[in-house]
């Protein structure tokens, strides 16, 4: 540890340019911004020994020591002894005196917190690793005697909370630790919690005043969709309470547009993630016209369609955001969607700063309907979008007539991942074919993805996984066909650049 403290040391003097000759270097180690670089970069391990050095020392390591915590329970402990009660941790309150005064003076240090009560917990694990069920009877513990020393919260300075509730008790404790401080807040309800439980808690805190929430998620893991749509109304009212708003991911709670049209107050929202239960196109052409209408800073946008829905079609899934001139993500969850020149050309036009475009992975194992796209209009798409595409992803058809190398007259200067979701190739003569055109159109770096069997929302940008599967066995036959010509193509380019450098020299 010292000898890391000291490399430490270095490095961070020089970079702040801290080095005069004048100064008494024995010094150094007692600059502020100088320790709390070191405690920054030392182990939870290491901070807890350096609280032990000296006082200055001891109060930068514990801002480190005690500024992330697995669960509240390890500052429980400092108050008293814990013990398992009725299944839960509680305080020993006849163990001795609570140290009130070390209690609340660690509680201003926590930044953030997680909690999980999937177990009951045990009193003999390590403090750093000490997680579990708080008891109903810990929290009006602390409250009495915060109203007491005119306390306000029990965590004044907490930026991050990550609440996993499964047992219904916890629910009732999670807005105790919200606070105007709160940056980021995850809740994730059990399908263990009753829906109309967390439904009330939902609107128990959006019944509170507006915190200062920049990053909120909310998950469910319920296996019936009526429970997610009844949470989802919940959900969308602590959603309208909190303006601040800008990363929001409601991605695994199944609505009908509720939270969409809560976000009336919304406009700087940057980050969306959405799973809309819908049954008309009409339906979510709406909604999508109400979300850039809401929302006119989107950069991401992500959302799940069921795959009963009818086939998507562009004046549906995507016309409607062509106005949301800042869009860098685009994400459609659904069985795929087809398009023409003219429709590559308008999302080309409106979104000159895309970057990432998946419009074939599908929401579920059933597809009823398929839609693709010509795969010679990856020509369209290298012409017409910005050089900023890095990572695309579509349905394609395949059987139709291709140009040869030759004749392609772009390509993709930086396509990092070209997706072709679940399209079929039909012979190793297609692949080939298929190989060689990819390779005159596509960047030096370009990789393949495929998803050879279809799960909910698969993943359309993964690379390797992909081959070992024995449905993947043409579309393995394309990417080596592409590696190859890729390969050609810096060998060529290197020659190219040596002749240049001969005939200079």
């Amino acid at each position: 540890d010292a000898r890391i403290s000291k490399a430490t040391i270095k490095v961070i003097v020089s970079e702040a340019n801290l080095m005069d000759p004048s100064e008494d270097k024995s010094n150094l180690t007692y600059i502020p911004e100088i320790l709390s670089n070191i405690s920054a970069k030392c182990s939870l391990s290491t901070n807890a020994t350096l609280t032990r050095v000296c006082r200055t020392w001891g109060d930068l390591a514990s801002d480190q020591v005690w500024s992330s915590l697995p669960s509240l329970l390890p500052l429980l402990r400092i108050l008293l002894p814990l013990v398992m009660v009725d299944g839960a941790l509680d305080f020993d309150r006849k163990a001795r005196t609570p140290n009130w005064d070390r209690f609340w003076a660690l509680a201003t240090r926590v930044r953030s917190l997680k909690h999980n009560d999937a177990q009951t917990g045990d009193t003999t694990e390590p403090s750093t690793q000490l997680t579990g069920r708080i008891s109903p009877n810990v929290i009006p513990f602390l409250l009495l005697h915060q109203s007491w020393t005119s306390g306000r919260f029990l965590l004044p300075k907490l930026e991050t909370l990550k609440w996993l509730a499964k047992w219904e008790h916890s629910l009732l404790q999670l807005c105790h630790f919200l606070s105007p401080s709160l940056q980021s807040l995850e809740i994730r309800f059990a399908e263990s919690v009753p829906a109309d439980l967390a439904t009330r808690n939902l609107e128990c805190l959006a019944s509170l005043p507006s915190m200062n929430v920049k990053t909120l998620r909310i998950c469910t893991t319920y296996t019936e969709g009526d429970s997610d749509v009844q949470v989802a109304t919940a959900v969308a009212s602590f959603v309208k309470s909190q303006p601040a708003i800008v990363f929001l991911d409601v991605s695994d709670i199944w609505s009908r547009g509720e939270v969409v049209r809560s976000l009336i107050q919304h406009a700087n929202i940057l980050s969306l993630e959405l799973l809309l239960c819908l049954e008309t196109l009409e339906e979510l052409r709406s909604l999508l016209k109400l979300l850039a209408r809401q929302c006119p800073r989107i950069c991401k946008l992500i959302y799940t369609v069921p795959s009963t829905l009818p086939p998507l079609t562009p004046r549906h899934a995507i016309e409607p955001l062509l106005s949301c001139s800042l869009l860098m993500q685009l994400q459609i969850f659904h069985d795929g969607i087809s398009l023409g020149s003219k429709d590559i050309k308008n999302m080309a036009q409106a979104w000159r700063r895309m970057e990432v475009l998946n419009l074939c992975a599908g929401s579920s194992t059933i597809s009823i309907f398929h839609s693709s796209t010509p795969l010679a209009l990856l020509l369209d798409f290298a012409e017409e979008f910005s050089p900023r595409l890095r990572r695309l992803a579509l349905n394609f058809s395949c059987h139709e007539e291709l140009p040869t190398a030759d004749v392609v007259w772009t390509s993709f200067p930086r396509l990092e991942v070209l997706g072709v979701g679940i399209s079929t190739v039909s012979s190793t003569a297609r692949a080939i074919v298929i190989g060689e055109f990819l390779a005159s159109i596509c960047s030096e770096r370009t990789k393949l993805a495929y998803i050879p069997e279809k799960s909910w929302r698969s993943n359309p940008f993964e690379t390797m996984s992909w081959k070992s599967s024995p449905n993947a066995s043409h579309w393995a036959e394309v990417a080596a066909v592409l590696e190859s010509g890729q390969r050609l193509q810096m060998a060529a380019l290197t020659k190219a650049l040596r002749v240049k450098e001969s005939q200079k020299a």
